[in-house]
């Protein structure tokens, strides 16, 4: 992220080989909304691990390259809120993600007013999971969640129906991990949250399931039990 992310790659992070990203997906900078807070999320983790482990020059580094892009990327990330053509072709991966680097930008950020846009911008991303929460429940309990997944040498990857198949329990669970991720705000993850994450978690046979989407599932239950939800205690 310091060597690569430079405006002479187009703030690439390039392949190992050096070359350039034929895929688009490893730009860091000139992205869209849902996009813009990863750099200066890793900058902040960055900033945060080595100023505890005591390495305070590189400490001193990472703050810099954070508090270059944080006014920046937060009010990229807030623009969403009038992005409707983004809010409606987002996909629900992308929430997640947005939401990840957000949460972590809104635990560490020092200035009040950047910390409250943020904290704004994560509870609008929560509502948009939640919108999308029950069309993706009555999805997962449409599918035959037993379905195996065809050779990728013969198909040439998840496609086809079984990758609605496959996404189908994942979607839940991003979603609701989506929620359960808003630190800033206690009431992003509520009754009717818990209530389709509970659906979700009951739908699939886990002896007879092919799909990763376990594991997001697994991880909104245990964020949401952490945060006090599902009768767990807050840490």
């Amino acid at each position: 992220m310091t060597k690569n992310v430079v405006p002479e790659n187009d703030f690439d992070f390039l392949c190992s080989d050096g070359t350039r990203c034929r895929r688009g997906i490893c730009r860091m900078a000139n992205v869209d909304d849902h996009e813009a807070a990863r750099l200066p999320a890793l900058y902040a983790v960055a900033w945060d691990v080595a100023k505890r482990s005591g390495n305070d020059g590189k400490a001193d580094e990472y703050w810099t390259l954070w508090r270059r892009w944080a006014p920046e990327t937060v009010a990229q990330s807030a623009h969403i809120r009038e992005n409707v053509k983004l809010q409606n072709s987002v996909a629900t991966y992308a929430l997640l993600q947005m939401q990840e680097s957000l949460d972590v930008l809104w635990r560490l950020e020092p200035d009040a007013e950047l910390k409250k846009t943020l904290a704004e911008t994560t509870d609008f991303v929560a509502k948009l999971a939640a919108k999308r929460q029950n069309g993706a429940l009555q999805t997962l309990k449409s599918r035959d969640l037993t379905e195996l997944a065809p050779s990728w040498r013969e198909v040439g990857g998840l496609v086809g129906d079984y990758r609605n198949t496959w996404y189908a329990p994942r979607a839940c669970g991003e979603l609701a991990l989506t929620q359960a991720l808003d630190s800033a705000n206690a009431t992003s993850f509520n009754a009717e949250a818990e209530r389709v994450l509970r659906e979700a978690l009951e739908t699939p046979d886990f002896d007879q399931i092919s799909s990763c989407g376990v594991f997001h599932l697994i991880g909104a239950y245990e964020k949401a039990r952490r945060r006090g939800f599902l009768g767990g205690e807050a840490k």
